[in-house]
């Protein structure tokens, strides 16, 4: 993103979790279960100015192929993804709540058998989210006071 101006930086990161959710889709439409889903298995090779990066996922290792995923599937790879998010974001905080929603949101709009088990996911996550963040902070803090 270097040498662009900051709209077009925005618009990139923007078309980026676009372009994520879109390689989701394909995935879990293929069959596809993906067991460790996270950013670091999550490849991106940078498009031009006006084409949304090349999204490569990688670590398929304990993946499942299955004919056709449940919603369930789909979510719960969907959510673990967000997780890892979500700890990229506090300890780094390069990746804002609202690249975290574009990503859902793109995902649920090509996805609505998904999309109905969203509620009682999401009550779930938020408080299972709320002690993991806990739990990254003191880590962080820690790792942050030992380098000293």
């Amino acid at each position: 993103l270097a040498g662009r101006t900051h709209r077009q930086r925005f618009r990139a990161k923007a078309g980026l979790f676009e372009a994520v959710a879109r390689a989701f889709t394909v995935m879990h439409r293929r069959g596809i279960y993906h067991r460790d889903l996270h950013l670091k298995n999550v490849l991106l090779r940078e498009g031009t100015a006006h084409m949304t990066p090349e999204v490569f996922i990688i670590d398929f290792d304990r993946a499942v192929v299955k004919a056709r995923l449940l919603p369930g599937e789909k979510l719960n790879n969907l959510m673990r993804f967000n997780r890892s998010i979500e700890k990229y974001r506090v300890e780094w905080g390069t990746v804002t709540r609202g690249d975290q929603m574009k990503l859902c949101r793109t995902y649920l709009a090509e996805n609505g058998d998904t999309a109905r088990l969203l509620p009682r996911a999401m009550r779930r996550y938020r408080v299972m989210t709320g002690l993991r963040r806990l739990k990254w902070r003191l880590l962080s803090r820690t790792a942050k006071q030992e380098n000293r």
